[in-house]
């Protein structure tokens, strides 16, 4: 903020007033406002503790306040009165402000728009039925029957007196609301797939990514299936949209355990979301989902398919800290007693109000008033983020918790256990790290996923290296502990080594495979076509610290061999060698085809100096081609011989560190990046937009659960499915919705989806449109012992470790 050195010399020089005293900024919940940049903020003596107490601020923000020693009354955690003083009298908002005024012009403008637009003025009536629809159904979440009540109706007709047909929306009888979302649903589809289907055609190899799954809300019980797709434009911005979620209804008394049926209903579900958004199999580059058997098993078999992170490490966490469901298959029992341990000591504050008083007044007192109120969390078993922060919780009011034990003369359970707590919190630290950031839906997240992955097996999990183990500020401690510790393996507490290996071990066991002798060729890389495309890693030596990791020798000592890394480099260097001849064959096929007399130049063609060159003896291809090869023309070489070369060219050129970027996406997005050949430039689009996990369907379907109340039950879930629809894709819906001409095209426009009557009798799973069910016990059992012969042993053969990886994050 530009703030004029007068303010900031009287700042720095202020003499508070007697009984007063200046409150630092790091102090409690201080946080640098606009009040912070042109006052100063006194606390007024003795002090008095609380969260809500008087306070003064003295404006330095003029010559006038400061020679009147202006000061305003305020609160600690409140600062109105000297906000507005800066409004009012100095002309100086702060940047939320700002955007708050912004935001009312904004919306002032576009009233007036709708006002003054033919949609509005040919028939008010409609638009508000529609706008109501918008507002109320889509976006709220509100019952179709909303409009039914009568005060809701008193209300819409004193609002909207003559422009609101509020008879029409009355959801009784299943008319105008039904049909609005239908028509909504039909115009924005257009508008979303004309959009979609630009882009991918405007790329010259596939750029979607799928993320398929299914989810069972832990509060309603009900069953979800969705699917979402991602991709990277040409412009290099990540692109997440959501396609559908339906409820999933599988015949009640059978289990969904056969992951083999299921995934074949999967698979056929994301087979008709897909074609009714123009969208093939051939569009996609690859499929990110968790290991479960019914997902994994349908959607492997159209898509290359790679292992969502954070499922991955959710599984790992579960083997690391021990916390699998059941003691005896435990992996870790140290640190799954301390947990627990943990776990009983929230519990009981939870369950004691007097205990829980207490707590609050021991943190009030030692705090001095400064305690920001955080409650202690409480663990929820294969929520690791929310294990993260108990542990930070008990850390952070260790000593206040002990002093209530003190107090009512019993045996604090974790009192020699702070050691141990702080070195689990310091590995789940990492671990959360990762989770969190591959679930970021807006941005390119599978090249740092696969980053901090092997992070942790190189350096967190590394035996050979120290621990960096953080040391959470207690509430009160006498004397700060620094902020962390780096220790040695061998020092650590029993339970943090047993942790830290069980946690190397289970990661190996879940991420190495990939590399195996016996897997490189089997498998697909998503993951790993990233760094071979970010000027920071395209030597890959990721894959060779990898390689000589702890874990990785224990690994390939006991689970079988993994490939050299020149092996695993070169296989790298294949995949994406392929995306490039395809990129070229396209590129080839779009541009006009030169004349024999015409020269043939542009990036392309070009070469690269010997004297710009990057020295990388291991590039994986042969350096003896002549001057003559390299400077033919574009038609004189195959598309495999332009592709070997571009890629010989991007690894042996020389990038400024300057011009590197942060990572690949922002390199692509850079003048230099932009400047690489085209066919270059589209795989990097093509290869950037995969995600690294499906966190954004995570959250899809808790919209879903939250949206989908008992009341709605009766309602044919077409409309719960485009309702939800329209909500992921509320700005594509057009204010300009058209009427349908008659009742068969708004039959025909409802989505009609997992109706395959073959299939359904193949698989015996009930559509979610019609509810069927059969009174003979006997057909329950015999539906569930049909299985495809054809596929039992593919399904077998790729199963691994899908039985356990249904769980979600």
């Amino acid at each position: 903020m530009d703030v004029p050195e007068a303010v900031k010399t009287a700042i720095s020089s202020y003499q508070p007033p007697p009984l007063r005293e200046i409150v630092s900024l790091e102090s409690g919940k201080t946080t640098r406002s606009i009040t912070a940049f042109y006052g100063v903020k006194l606390e007024i003596l003795p002090r008095v503790h609380g969260s809500h107490r008087p306070m003064e601020w003295a404006c330095l923000a003029s010559v006038q306040c400061r020679n009147e020693r202006k000061r305003l009354k305020i609160f600690s955690d409140a600062t109105t009165g000297a906000t507005s003083h800066l409004k009012d009298k100095h002309g100086i908002v702060g940047a939320a402000s700002a955007k708050t005024a912004k935001r009312k012009r904004d919306q002032s403008a576009s009233k007036e728009v709708t006002l003054e637009s033919a949609v509005y003025k040919d028939d008010p009536s409609r638009y508000n039925c529609l706008q109501f629809t918008k507002a109320f159904i889509i976006h709220a979440g509100c019952a179709f029957s909303l409009a039914d009540h009568d005060r809701v109706r008193r209300c819409l007709a004193t609002m909207c007196p003559d422009h609101l047909d509020v008879a029409a929306i009355n959801a009784r009888g299943a008319t105008c609301i039904k049909k609005m979302i239908v028509e909504m649903y039909a115009a924005t589809t257009r508008a979303f797939n004309s959009e979609l289907v630009k882009d991918v055609r405007r790329a010259l190899i596939p750029i979607l990514y799928l993320n398929c799954d299914l989810w069972t809300s832990r509060v309603s019980g009900e069953k979800y299936i969705g699917v979402r797709v991602c991709y990277m434009n040409e412009n290099m911005v990540i692109k997440s949209f959501m396609l559908g979620v339906k409820l999933f209804r599988p015949k009640p008394g059978v289990g969904m355990d056969d992951g083999k049926i299921t995934g074949r209903v999967v698979l056929k579900w994301n087979a008709q979301v897909l074609g009714q958004h123009g969208l093939r199999n051939e569009n996609f580059a690859g499929a990110v989902s968790d290991s479960g058997s019914d997902v994994s098993t349908g959607i492997a078999k159209a898509f290359r398919r790679e292992w969502c992170i954070p499922h991955m490490i959710n599984r790992v966490t579960i083997d690391g800290t021990g916390m699998s469901n059941s003691p005896a298959s435990s992996k870790n029992h140290l640190c799954r007693d301390l947990l627990e341990k943990m776990k009983k000591i929230i519990q009981h504050f939870n369950r004691s109000s007097g205990d829980k008083i207490l707590l609050d007044d021991e943190l009030e007192e030692l705090s001095e008033g400064n305690w920001n109120h955080a409650k202690l969390a409480q663990a929820v078993v294969q929520r690791w983020v929310s294990t993260a922060k108990m542990m930070f919780r008990i850390l952070e009011q260790f000593t206040a918790i002990q002093k209530c034990f003190v107090e009512k003369g019993k045996v604090f359970p974790l009192a020699n256990y702070k050691t141990e707590i702080e070195e689990v919190y310091s590995i789940l630290r990492a671990v959360k790290t990762v989770t969190e950031y591959c679930q970021k839906t807006y941005e390119a997240t599978m090249e740092g996923g696969l980053r901090q992955t092997v992070q942790l097996l190189i350096s967190t999990l590394e035996p050979s290296k120290p621990l960096r183990v953080h040391h959470v500020e207690a509430i009160g401690a006498d004397a700060p502990d620094p902020p962390h510790t780096d220790r040695p393996h061998e020092d650590l507490t029993e339970t943090g080594r047993t942790t830290r290996e069980v946690f190397a071990t289970a990661l190996a066991k879940r991420f190495l495979p990939r590399y195996k002798s016996s897997e490189l060729n089997r498998r697909t890389h998503l993951f790993d076509h990233a760094p071979l495309l970010n000027p920071r890693t395209r030597k890959m030596r990721y894959i060779e610290l990898l390689l000589k990791s702890t874990a990785a020798t224990s690994y390939s000592g006991s689970c079988g061999t993994l490939a050299t890394f020149t092996d695993i480099k070169e296989r790298i260097q294949e995949e994406v060698l392929e995306l490039l001849e395809q990129a070229v064959v396209e590129h080839r096929a779009r541009e006009p085809v030169p004349t024999s007399d015409e020269e043939v130049t542009g990036p392309r063609s070009r070469t690269v100096p010997a004297a710009t060159r990057a020295a990388d003896d291991d590039v994986g291809f042969d350096d003896s081609e002549g001057e003559e090869e390299e400077s033919s023309s574009l038609y004189e070489r195959s598309p495999e011989e332009e592709a070997k070369s571009i890629l010989k060219e991007w690894l042996n050129l020389l990038i400024p560190s300057d011009k590197r970027g942060k990572d690949a996406a922002d390199y692509w997005s850079t003048p230099h990046g932009k400047s690489q050949p085209l066919p270059l430039r589209a795989v990097a689009q093509g290869v950037l937009g995969c995600p690294a996990s499906t966190g954004a369907m995570e959250r899809d379907f808790s919209i879903a659960d939250m949206f989908m109340p008992r009341k709605r039950a009766s309602v044919d879930p077409a409309y719960f499915e485009m309702s939800l629809f329209l909500r992921a894709q509320y700005d594509f819906i057009p204010d300009d919705v058209p009427k349908f001409a008659n009742e068969a095209e708004q039959t025909a426009a409802i989505p009609n989806r997992l109706r395959d009557e073959k299939l359904l009798e193949a698989v015996r799973v009930l559509d979610v449109d019609v509810e069927e069910t059969s009174d003979d016990p006997d057909d329950n059992d015999e539906l569930w012992s049909l299985k495809d012969p054809a596929r039992v042993g593919d399904m077998e053969e790729g199963g691994g470790e899908s039985a356990e990886d249904e769980s979600h994050v």
